[in-house]
């Protein structure tokens, strides 16, 4: 039988919240003392819980309001590494998309600029060959290049579209990226809060039961580590 609980809070130096540490005595002997890991916190909770008196309801709502809190915690510390990411991967994309739009339009006025200087070409050749032709056959010329233009016009068109397409299939799939993310962070959401519901029904379901049947007899779950 363990009559002696003894409960004292620490605070570790680094990112580690406040926990509690529990200390058993029997006989006047310490039997274990426990500094939980980040693996058995879970565990450590509902020690602590169970282990508090029957009539003790202090410590079990503090315990209860460390676990909520250190859970809490760690959540928005989850959080706030995800929303960074996500605005670095944003800003990498709106910073690809800027240079695509740049190359774009340094590719269209590329196009612009040979365009201007075939016409300006055709131009001397169609005067040079006025000279020497009749009007009919200027005028078969002049329709001739009128339709090479319209054909280049086209062209340039088709590719116009093309781009636009692309722009589009990219923004579709940066949407889709981010609906998947916002899915796996709601996913595991619910997986920390379902984690936390339970650990805390086990916890105050097994201090209520033991402290009822058995009047002031506490059972103690302790975790064994090694005192080096």
């Amino acid at each position: 039988m363990y009559t002696t609980w003894k409960r004292e809070t620490r605070t570790a130096k680094d990112d580690m919240a406040t926990i509690s540490i529990g200390r058993a005595e029997r006989d006047g002997a310490v039997l274990g003392e426990a500094q939980p890991s980040a693996k058995d916190r879970t565990l450590w909770r509902s020690i602590v819980v169970a282990v508090c008196p029957t009539g003790d309801e202090e410590h079990k709502a503090e315990a209860e309001a460390e676990a909520e809190a250190e859970a809490e915690a760690e959540a928005e510390a989850e959080a706030e590494a995800e929303a960074e990411a996500e605005a670095e991967a944003e800003a990498e994309a709106e910073a690809e998309a800027e240079a695509e739009a740049e190359a774009e339009a340094e590719a269209e006025a590329e196009a612009e600029a040979e365009a201007e200087a075939e016409a300006e070409a055709e131009e001397t050749e169609a005067e040079a060959e006025a000279e020497a032709e009749t009007r009919e056959q200027r005028e078969q010329r002049q329709r001739q290049r009128q339709r090479q233009r319209q054909r280049q016009r086209q062209r340039q068109r088709q590719r116009q579209r093309q781009r636009q397409r692309q722009r589009q299939r990219q923004r579709q799939r940066q949407r889709q990226r981010q609906r998947q993310r916002q899915r796996q962070r709601q996913r595991q959401r619910q997986r920390q809060r379902q984690s936390r519901g339970r650990g805390r029904g086990r916890g105050r379901g097994r201090g209520r039961g033991r402290g009822r049947g058995r009047g002031n007899v506490i059972v103690v779950a302790v975790l064994a580590v090694p005192l080096t």
